[in-house]
């Protein structure tokens, strides 16, 4: 079992945050890429829904008529 963790803060966040960009080097391009494709990706399947809406509204429409 994890043991718990304490939960406290950084003394210095700005000094912790500059460290923790440190160690990520030159991967920090890559990880805000990662990041932007996450987000576009949210995005699109958000948009699909509610493109579909109309289409299977006229659909639906459709069907009543016949």
């Amino acid at each position: 079992m994890a043991k718990p963790f304490g939960g406290k803060r950084p003394q210095d966040l700005r000094h912790t945050l500059r460290r923790f960009m440190d160690y990520l080097g030159r991967h920090k391009i890559m990880l805000g890429v990662v990041g932007l494709l996450a987000a576009v990706s949210a995005l699109a399947a958000l948009l699909g829904t509610y493109m579909i809406r109309p289409i299977e509204i006229g659909r639906a429409s459709c069907r009543e008529r016949v």
